[in-house]
């Protein structure tokens, strides 16, 4: 093949390097640098790698998601097997159309049966707690205890058998529709009435007499707390009057720094809201949601009673606070005050409506009144002669 010379245009002969009329040097076409022949090879192999990767790629990726599609579609026919296998129902033919009706009787049968069980239960609930340690509080402390399981089992029953009655009930309904010369079968109500309705009576009896059964429990355990009050011994903390009536040794101002000092007030006499009268005097304190108030002796200003008094409604809110502050006023005048007793009257004051309990000790009585609006903590001397 020819070829021309660039520069004077000489035909020259194939594999010529230099002109030979000007010297001009050839490019020889073939001569193009191996190199750009190897990278091309090289990108070829590069992008079929590259093109093998990525189809592996997105089959694994096919094939994983395709095996979790399995996974969760296995998952979900398991449930769906499960929840048809407990409440499903498929009739084909007579004899599973009587089964069904058997079954969906018995579901009538368990819905009774639970609420039943739960009416005789309920009034044993919660009517252990006056009584003594003991076979009786043991016996009616697990009584209560069946009550709350047994109306909680009743709820989940009922549930579980309104489900399967539902889905029994739809399907005898069709196959008895298809066939109307089938006899029809029910729950046998001549049984099943008596018996709620024999329950139902049963708590109605039941329900008072416990009520009873627990008052008279309450009214023994406070008699008989009262009476293991130490009552009778004379304090050094109280004094006899000349009048025969009984008096703190403390005076007010003496009280109230002591009182200061244990629960971190700042409250004063002269702060205090002043109520005068012919033998008494009283002192006011006002706060948020009741009021501390002082009673003194006109004549000495020693004290005769001390008076918390705290609204109900902020009584549950504000109880640690109170229990402290009680506690500890009640310390200065005793130190020897059953603190584990104080505290269980202010806690039965929460939850027992109208509560009245008192406590008495070496000479002092602390009591606890409730009424609808507001529940009064109060401590003052006994009236007893001092021993001689």
């Amino acid at each position: 093949m020819s070829k021309f010379c660039i520069k004077c245009g000489k035909e020259l002969v194939e594999g010529t390097k230099f002109c030979t009329n000007c010297g001009a040097e050839i490019a020889n076409e073939n001569t193009q640098p191996e190199s750009t022949n190897q990278e091309k090879v090289a990108n070829e192999v590069n992008q079929q790698v590259n093109q093998q990767v990525n189809q592996q790629q997105n089959y694994n990726q096919n094939f994983n998601y395709q095996t979790n599609s399995y996974a969760q579609n296995d998952t979900e026919e398991k449930v769906r097997a499960t929840v048809k296998k407990i409440f499903g129902c498929e009739i084909n033919n007579n004899d599973d159309y009587f089964k069904a009706e058997k079954k969906r009787s018995s579901c009538i049968y368990a819905i009774i049966g639970a609420i039943s069980v739960a009416l005789v239960m309920i009034p044993f609930y919660d009517k252990w707690f006056w009584f003594e340690d003991g076979f009786e509080k043991t016996l009616l402390h697990i009584m209560s205890v069946l009550s709350v399981v047994t109306i909680i089992a009743a709820v989940l029953i009922c549930i579980f058998s309104l489900i399967k009655y539902f889905s029994y009930n739809k399907e005898v309904k069709m196959y008895r529709a298809a066939n109307p010369t089938l006899p029809k079968y029910g729950a046998n109500l001549k049984v099943t009435i008596p018996v709620l309705a024999a329950a139902f009576v049963a708590c109605l009896i039941l329900s008072p007499i416990m009520e009873d059964i627990d008052t008279k429990a309450y009214n023994v355990y406070h008699d008989k707390g009262s009476s293991k009050s130490v009552s009778t011994q004379y304090s050094d903390l109280v004094e006899e009057r000349a009048s025969g009536e009984w008096q703190f040794k403390y005076t007010i101002k003496e009280y109230v720094n002591k009182f200061n000092k244990v629960t971190n007030s700042e409250i004063s006499v002269k702060s205090a809201e002043l109520k005068k009268s012919d033998k008494l005097n009283s002192y006011i304190w006002n706060d948020t949601g009741g009021y501390t108030m002082i009673t003194t002796y006109s004549d000495n200003d020693k004290i005769f009673a001390i008076d918390f008094n705290v609204d109900s409604e902020y009584y549950e809110e504000y109880y640690d606070d109170i229990v402290d502050t009680v506690i500890s006023a009640f310390s200065i005048s005793d130190d020897e005050v059953d603190t584990d007793k104080i505290e269980e009257m202010l806690d039965n004051a929460m939850y027992i409506k109208g509560y009245q309990d008192f406590y008495c000790s070496n000479g002092i009585k602390y009591m606890v009144d409730c009424s609808e609006s507001s529940i009064d903590i109060s401590t003052l001397p006994e009236k007893m002669s001092p021993e001689k």
